[in-house]
């Protein structure tokens, strides 16, 4: 059963929620982070602590969805490697989410 309850939410990424919700979101993202260095303004926001946190956990599971999002891809790893972030990533506790 758990099998297919997995196989469904692969199903279910693939044909609805990664076409239809999280590519128009990357697409635009990858279109402004391609044209500046950050996402609001010349300096770090929390705008970009955000984005690297939520599309870091989809980056985790679903590396290839970022293929195609490379300015995205980047700006996850550069906001993770500034060093007290980087720090902070080493440290903090493991959880499902």
């Amino acid at each position: 059963m758990a099998d297919k309850d997995e196989e469904e939410k692969r199903k279910q990424f693939k044909e609805d929620f990664f076409p239809n919700v999280l590519e128009p979101a990357l697409t635009r993202l990858e279109k402004r982070l391609t044209e500046k260095q950050w996402f609001v303004g010349d300096k770090l926001t929390w705008a970009d602590f955000i984005i690297s946190l939520g599309f870091g956990h989809v980056k985790e599971r679903k590396p290839e969805v970022f293929e195609k999002f490379p300015a995205v891809a980047g700006h996850i790893e550069k906001v993770r490697e500034l060093p007290k972030i980087k720090e902070w990533i080493k440290r903090r506790p493991v959880t499902p989410y």
